[in-house]
Parts: C-alpha cells; structure tokens; sequence
C-alpha cells in the first residue's frame, strides 16, 4: 500500500510531467482530444 505522502508526491510529479507535454506539443495533444 501506498502512504499519503507517496500518492500526493506521485500526482504532483505526473501534474509535472504533463504541463511539460502540453509545452512541448499542445498541437498533438488537441488533436488527440
């Protein structure tokens, strides 16, 4: 099981990861959706 720290720093992490993508190629994810 994961402990609350864990989760929250997971989810800031992927919240990270994905405002990097959406820089990098807001095109491709529009056209995704």
């Amino acid at each position: 099981m994961f402990n609350f720290k864990e989760i929250v720093y997971l989810h800031k992490s992927l919240l990270h990861i994905s405002g990097i993508f959406m820089e990098l190629c807001p095109t491709t994810l529009q056209n995704d959706l």
